[in-house]
């Protein structure tokens, strides 16, 4: 069984993501929704997108804690646990990677607005990923003691935080796609840079549901979506309808599609 590792996973290369990771030699593949299958559609005439049994629009099983019963209560929770004004906007910074001090930048951008701030990482091993750790405790304890900063656990689900903020602010990160989930305006930083290559590269954010911004107009920018929330929050709804099919159901589509095929129905 395979799916994608996130919803705009290799965005550059749309529509036929295959090409660069063959699809055939499994038995069956999962969409997350309407653009995926769209982009599958234009690819399936080759070989390499085809899996054994087919490739079904299951939606993202991610998003389906949207639906949970406990999804209020946690949400609630969270939010007591951390220091949020509710007279306030909500700002959430959840990168891809941390490094070049990316979060100071952010941290500093948001101190001159009278937001709440709040911080999630992405879980990492430290075997694996010693030094964007690093770079993340370093700025951990840089911005920890600082009123009215909020750092989030890492374990805890990207979901959760989304529903915290009123808007997200990333590099390149799919977060910002998953924060359409809830309509909240993602901002994407052009020039904060990506660690996975020597030298490093630029984000690559031309994601058309992003709002674009140099690092020293962060502030700027930010301030310009609450000004005008509404409709940035209206133009973020629309992608989700076309990007996350089947949400509250698609970890149960997905497993009635795998039974399906151990029992050769």
């Amino acid at each position: 069984v395979i799916m994608l590792h996130d919803a705009i996973q290799s965005y550059e290369k749309w529509p036929n993501l295959w090409k660069y990771e063959p699809w055939n030699l499994y038995d069956v593949g999962f969409l997350p929704g309407k653009q995926w299958v769209d982009n599958w559609k234009k690819s399936s005439m080759y070989d390499y997108s085809r899996t054994k049994y087919g490739v079904f629009e299951a939606g993202w099983p991610k998003a389906d804690i949207m639906a949970a019963e406990d999804f209020e209560k946690r949400r609630k929770s969270l939010k007591n646990k951390l220091e949020i004004d509710d007279s306030k906007a909500t700002v959430l910074y959840a990168p891809s990677w941390e490094n070049d001090g990316k979060q100071d930048d952010f941290v500093q951008a948001m101190l001159t607005l009278d937001v709440n701030i709040i911080i999630k990482h992405v879980p990492l091993n430290p075997k694996e990923f010693p030094d964007i750790v690093k770079n993340i405790k370093e700025m951990a304890n840089a911005h920890k003691a600082i009123k009215g900063v909020n750092i989030i656990d890492p374990a805890v689900s990207i979901i959760d935080a989304i529903a915290l903020c009123d808007i997200l602010v990333s590099d390149e990160s799919s977060t910002m796609m998953e924060a359409t989930l809830m309509g909240k305006p993602a901002v994407a930083v052009t020039d904060w840079l990506i660690p996975d290559v020597r030298p490093s590269r630029y984000a690559c954010a031309v994601h058309p549901f992003t709002v674009k911004t140099k690092k020293d107009n962060l502030a700027d920018t930010v301030n310009m979506v609450l000004l005008d929330y509404e409709k940035y929050s209206t133009d973020s709804k629309k992608y989700c309808d076309s990007n996350f099919s089947n949400i509250g159901s698609s970890s149960k589509i997905i497993i009635d599609v795998i039974d399906s095929i151990i029992e050769q129905k």
